[in-house]
């Protein structure tokens, strides 16, 4: 079966920016820590480090690119699924959700709208796109590379630094990946 192949992979990257995800809420995603640590600067450095270790401004960036990845191969997964076929073979997120919608392939609505969510306007990362003057089907290049093929830097203040506002968007982007699972789950069920 080749669509579990594709699911399969898709859930190792949701799996990964989950797991980051978590650990970032356990240290409460801070940029800022006051240490008590006396003496040599290396120890107070090394504090720092160890307790900003999962914060947006180290993991953001990977989480997204993990979080969009996934979501690419598991529409991909899901199109060869229901189709027998994967027709479109670039990272055009926008086109894969188009094909996916279509009526003969009855895509449960509650996962054809968690993957609308991301690729479109209600995506809670959309000042990003927006920052970069792309869209989410741009998230190969500017999630993997410091600027364009044509020398443009990308701006990454909008997921990265946001402490409280910043935890709270990653962790929308987490459960809706636990979402996602589950409405496979219970849309598997309904055709077996």
């Amino acid at each position: 079966m080749k669509e579990a192949r594709y699911i399969t992979l898709a859930f190792n990257f949701f799996q990964l920016a989950k797991e980051a995800i978590n650990e970032m809420e356990k240290q409460g995603n801070q940029t800022l820590i006051v240490s008590g640590k006396r003496g040599n600067d290396d120890d107070g450095w090394d504090d720092y480090e160890r307790n900003t270790r999962w914060n947006d401004s180290n993991i953001g960036v990977p989480i997204l690119f993990n979080y969009y990845h996934g979501l690419e191969l598991f529409m991909k997964g899901i199109l060869i699924r229901v189709s027998g076929e994967l027709k479109i073979k670039n990272h055009n997120l926008q086109d894969l959700y188009k094909e996916l919608i279509k009526s003969e392939y009855r895509i449960p609505k509650e996962l054809s709208q968690l993957f609308k969510k991301y690729i479109f306007s209600k995506n809670p990362f959309k000042d990003f796109f927006e920052d970069n003057g792309a869209s989410a089907n741009d998230f190969y290049t500017f999630l993997k590379y410091p600027e364009s093929r044509t020398n443009k830097s990308f701006i990454y203040r909008s997921i990265r630094g946001g402490e409280e506002p910043g935890l709270t968007r990653y962790i929308e982007i987490r459960d809706d990946i636990i979402r996602i699972r589950q409405e496979m789950r219970n849309w598997l069920k309904r055709d077996d």
